[in-house]
């Protein structure tokens, strides 16, 4: 997991992974309102996001309520942005 995701030092919870693109690409903790993880370029572009389900929003059945959102310029970088989420939500679950 490490090799893929790595933690950026200095950086509070800040980690960095190498696209197919060849690009970095970083995913911070809570560093945007209503946003759980954001993932922004080197140019500090925001390409993702991660938010939790709003506290009193209803039950979906066979959903958490939680949700990815994928900049459209970047979806042809949507599986490495979420497969870098369950990396990332799995290391921060587990103290890894």
């Amino acid at each position: 997991m490490k090799k893929y995701l790595a933690k950026v030092p200095c950086k509070g919870r800040t980690y960095k992974f190498l696209a197919s693109d060849s690009q970095e690409y970083f995913w911070s903790w809570r560093s945007q309102a209503n946003q759980e993880w954001t993932c922004t370029n080197t140019s500090g572009y925001l390409t993702a996001y991660y938010s939790l389900k709003t506290p009193g929003e209803p039950q979906y059945e066979g959903s958490s309520g939680c949700s990815l959102t994928v900049d459209e310029s970047f979806g042809h970088l949507a599986s490495e942005i979420l497969a870098s989420l369950m990396i990332l939500r799995h290391i921060s679950e587990y103290n890894l």
